[in-house]
């Protein structure tokens, strides 16, 4: 890649093997769905959690069953694929800058699966259209719970490991 130094080469073939993973990603979102309809369907799961005005019990064991096994194996595989990621070098004031939109950005990507689902039945427009994707058949789930399962990973990764990384940068990294 000519015009490219080797920071950058090397931050772009990390990012890469991280983008390969939304394939597994598919993967468990499958497994998850399937779960989460059997939980469903056996009643296998504490009602009184679930049912207390939920309408859609079975998007809300997914969600669940995301955050207890999709999120964690996700995020520990991206932290072991981006180890040693060269943060690029920026001035204190834009680091901090950075620092306060990923907190915020990156926290909001985190919780946005519980976001869709408490609010989304009143939404407007593509809101509810996500909405009734996400909670009216498996398939739906299954696609929207994968793009939403990758992204509070991702989010979760650029939380906690890359913005402390970027807010403390190594001395001599410039």
């Amino acid at each position: 890649m000519s015009g490219m130094t080797d920071g950058q080469q090397l931050r772009n073939a990390q990012w890469g093997k991280v983008s390969r993973l939304f394939k597994p990603a598919m993967i468990i979102s499958a497994a998850l769905t399937a779960s989460a309809e059997t939980f469903y369907r056996t009643g296998a799961y504490p009602r009184a959690i679930f049912e207390a005005g939920s309408t859609d019990v079975r998007t809300w064991l997914y969600v669940a069953l995301m955050y207890l096994i999709a999120l964690p194996v996700l995020f520990l595989w991206m932290r072991r694929l981006l180890a040693g990621y060269p943060m690029p070098w920026n001035p204190p004031l834009k680091r901090w800058l950075l620092g306060a939109f990923s907190l915020i950005l990156c926290s909001g990507m985190i919780v946005l699966p519980v976001i869709v689902l408490t609010v989304g039945g009143s939404a407007a427009g593509r809101g509810k259209g996500l909405y009734q994707l996400f909670t009216g058949n498996l398939f739906g789930t299954f696609l929207v719970g994968t793009v939403l399962a990758y992204g509070a990973a991702l989010g979760a990764w650029l939380l906690f490991i890359g913005t402390p990384k970027l807010l403390f940068p190594k001395l001599g990294s410039r």
